[in-house]
C-alpha cells in the first residue's frame, strides 16, 4: 500500500499479541486498535485500494443481506422502514453493519429511545471512529484517532456500551451495540476473518 498522503503515514497493518492492556501505561483513556491505533483506518483504506479484496467484500455482503428483511409483522415492518428519523430504512443500516463486520471485525449500533421507552430510533456508527474506553464501560467516538487531542478533545464522544444507556444534551437515552468478530486474545475488539491474509491483500505479487 502507498503511504496515506494526508499524513505522510506508511500503515502499519499490525496488531498486538493481545488488545488487553495494563491501565497503568499511556493509554488511559482508550483501548488502541492496532499497534498505532489506526488499524481500522488501514483496512478502510485497504479496501479502497485493492479491487479483488474489495469485491470479495461487497460479494460477501451481498450473499449476507440477500433480499432484504421483509416481514407480516405490522410492528416490525413499521421498524424496518423506519429505524430513525433519517430517510434511511433498516436494509440499509444493515448493509453498513455487514460490511464493518466483515471489513474491520466490528460493528456498532446506536439505540436512542426516551426516558418512557416509547420508541426505538437505530443508527450506524462508522466503526472505524470507535475506540472503547480504557476506563468506563463507554465507547469513544472521535472523527480522526490520527488527531486526537486526549480526553479534553472537543471532537470526542463517549457513548454507553448496551444494555446501559444515558440521558443526553437532547433528554433522550442512548447506548450502543457492539458486535464483533472472536479473536482469542482479544479481549475488547473483533478481528476480521481475512486478517491471516492480509499481507498477500496488501503486497500482491
Amino acid at each position: 500500500m502507498k503511504a496515506f498522503s494526508n499524513y505522510n503515514y506508511v500503515p502499519l497493518l499490525n496488531v498486538k499479541r493481545s488488545d488487553f492492556i495494563d491501565l497503568r501505561t499511556n493509554y488511559d483513556i482508550f483501548i488502541p486498535f492496532g499497534e498505532d491505533n489506526l488499524l481500522p483506518t488501514q483496512l478502510n483504506q485497504l479496501s479502497r485500494e485493492v479491487p479483488v479484496h474489495r469485491a470479495i467484500l461487497n460479494s460477501k455482503a451481498s450473499y449476507i443481506i440477500g433480499r432484504g428483511l421483509s416481514t407480516d409483522n405490522k410492528v416490525i415492518q413499521h421498524l424496518i422502514s423506519a429505524p430513525n428519523n433519517t430517510f434511511e430504512d433498516l436494509n440499509a443500516i444493515f448493509r453498513y453493519i455487514v460490511l464493518d463486520y466483515l471489513n474491520i471485525g466490528n460493528a456498532y449500533i446506536e439505540i436512542i429511545t426516551n426516558p418512557a421507552k416509547s420508541f426505538t430510533y437505530l443508527y450506524h456508527i462508522d466503526s472505524s471512529k470507535c475506540r472503547l474506553s480504557a476506563v468506563a464501560n463507554d465507547v469513544l467516538i472521535h472523527p480522526s484517532w490520527a488527531e486526537f487531542k486526549g480526553k479534553n478533545d472537543e471532537n470526542l464522544t463517549a457513548l454507553p456500551l448496551f444494555p446501559h444507556f444515558r440521558k443526553g444534551p437532547d433528554g433522550l437515552l442512548h447506548s450502543v451495540y457492539h458486535i464483533k468478530d472472536y479473536e482469542p486474545e482479544f479481549y475488547y475488539y473483533g478481528l476480521c476473518s481475512y486478517f491471516a491474509g492480509l499481507r498477500s491483500s496488501s503486497f500482491p505479487d
